[in-house]
């Protein structure tokens, strides 16, 4: 059985917007509250709209720690959640990122738009190269994410990505059984995988 792994901090990824269907929100909801059980805190990106409010007023319902991490220029636009436990503003969105992954101990993706995907896979890479170690969650509400969860195993039968680092990102409908994947996730960075796939210029 693998390690249980020590998660004390999520970072979550999700939409500015709050969906179509209210079984996003559903969902948001009941995932804070799941780790709110196990003793959690969370980082997100401060935003007090969308899937981002929603978290963020479920947290502090629950009285948990939450930390916000947002670029200087949106201070100047109503989108900052005022109640956070606490605030960190980044010169840039790059720096938000880097700020985020550096305080987390694992990752979780709510369905999102652009900017979730550019944090999930901004990640997802990170961990690939071996330069984090943690472990990712995708929550499928509604099953939001089949049509990209497809589209990684096609890159692995086309050979674009090692299906080895798929092991790195699980996924479920359900906020209880994401985290429990997440704390027994089996996944370890291949050594100096970089060097071998040029060498053998094959997967």
């Amino acid at each position: 059985m693998n390690e249980k792994k020590d998660i004390r901090t999520v970072a979550i990824f999700c939409g500015s917007s709050a969906g179509a269907d209210k079984i996003y929100a559903d969902g948001a909801e009941e995932l804070i509250r799941v780790l709110h059980k196990h003793n959690v805190s969370i980082i997100t990106g401060a935003g007090c709209t969308g899937l981002m409010g929603i978290v963020a007023e479920e947290a502090l319902r629950l009285k948990m720690h939450i930390t916000g991490v947002v670029p200087s220029f949106f201070m100047s636009e109503n989108v900052v959640h005022k109640g956070l436990s606490e605030l960190i503003v980044t010169d840039s969105m790059a720096t938000r990122k880097t700020t985020i992954l550096e305080k987390a101990d694992a990752c979780i993706a709510l369905p999102g738009g652009f900017g979730t995907f550019d944090e999930l896979f901004e990640v997802a890479t990170a961990v690939q190269l071996g330069l984090q170690m943690k472990p990712i969650g995708l929550l499928n509400t509604k099953n939001y994410y089949n049509p990209l969860l497809e589209m990684l195993q096609n890159a692995v039968r086309e050979k674009f990505v090692r299906e080895d680092h798929l092991k790195a990102i699980v996924s479920d409908v359900s906020p209880e059984a994401l985290f429990d994947k997440m704390l027994h996730i089996d996944y370890q960075a291949p050594a100096n995988w970089i060097e071998k796939l040029i060498e053998r210029n094959s997967f």
